[in-house]
């Protein structure tokens, strides 16, 4: 069956990164994948809509994807290069709410997750995992005050709707997972799901 969700939410973000400053002199052969990455998040979107089989729907699907990977590694070769946001509110320890500025004025709020890190959850099964996820969120708030500047760097969808997964970049330099996993916060995210409770 056809995944009919709305265009992936990282679709949105990425193709600002043309005008993004860090990027003002992007090479031919990044500006001509920002073109084609557009034209297949337009045809994966038409997919959708027109009902096509899965084998069609797949063909525009691969392309989105290839056309990401290769932006992501070839095109944002500055370390902190990427789209430039204003910090909204931490929604938990590992996630923020951030309005992405996609140029001409206008921007886009979304919720980031840090990637490659996990945070405790605030529903926890454990009395220690609450804690553990207040003491997480309230560190991210004062890494990530309202109003910070940050930039998202190698942005890809999450599993939940309107939710992407990003590297995010401090204006003091490195990037907020890494600052969080020095200070004791959460722990490196190797894509398992292991017990916060004793």
């Amino acid at each position: 069956m056809i995944d009919r969700r709305p265009p992936l939410a990282a679709a949105a973000l990425v193709l600002p990164l043309a005008a993004a400053p860090a990027n003002a002199h992007m090479s031919p052969e990044c500006s001509a994948a920002i073109t084609s990455y557009a034209s297949s998040v337009a045809y994966e979107a038409a997919a959708w809509a027109m009902g096509l089989t899965e084998s069609e729907a797949a063909v525009f699907r691969k392309a989105t994807r290839s056309n990401a990977e290769f932006l992501n590694r070839e095109c944002l070769d500055d370390r902190y290069a990427g789209l430039q946001a204003t910090m909204v509110r931490a929604i938990d320890g590992g996630t923020i709410e951030v309005d992405a500025r996609l140029g001409h004025g206008q921007t886009m709020r979304v919720a980031v997750r840090l990637a490659g890190y996990d945070a405790p959850q605030p529903g926890g099964g454990c009395a220690a995992e609450r804690e553990a996820a207040a003491a997480a969120k309230a560190a991210l708030e004062r890494l990530l005050p309202v109003g910070a500047v940050v930039r998202l760097a190698d942005l890809r969808d999450d599993n939940r709707a309107g939710r992407v997964v990003a590297r995010v970049a401090i204006t003091e330099g490195g990037f907020a997972a890494e600052s969080l996993l020095a200070q004791g916060h959460g722990r490196a995210d190797d894509g398992g799901r292991g017990s916060w409770c004793p």
